[in-house]
């Protein structure tokens, strides 16, 4: 089980894989490319942004491929995160 901070740190972790991909490709990364850069598996990665979602942290559309974004709230942490 991760601790509160563990959390966070994986929740920036792929707040900032979001963001570069978006900054790069144009769209957002898939499940298999964050839990390759992340050392993590598919479901894990899945079981973050679950948590992320839960939090206001991120969103998808169910319907629609790749269409996960980051919220405001997401975005505060984020930049929050930036000036640590």
């Amino acid at each position: 089980m991760l601790t509160p901070k563990q959390w966070r740190d994986r929740y920036i972790k792929i707040l900032t894989l979001i963001d570069q991909s978006l900054d790069y490709q144009g769209c957002p990364p898939t499940l298999d490319s964050m839990g390759d850069k992340l050392h993590l598996s598919k479901s894990s990665v899945q079981v973050a942004l679950v948590h992320m979602r839960r939090n206001g942290l991120v969103n998808w559309d169910r319907n629609a491929p790749r269409s996960l974004w980051v919220t405001e709230k997401g975005v505060s942490l984020y930049e929050e995160a930036l000036h640590d």
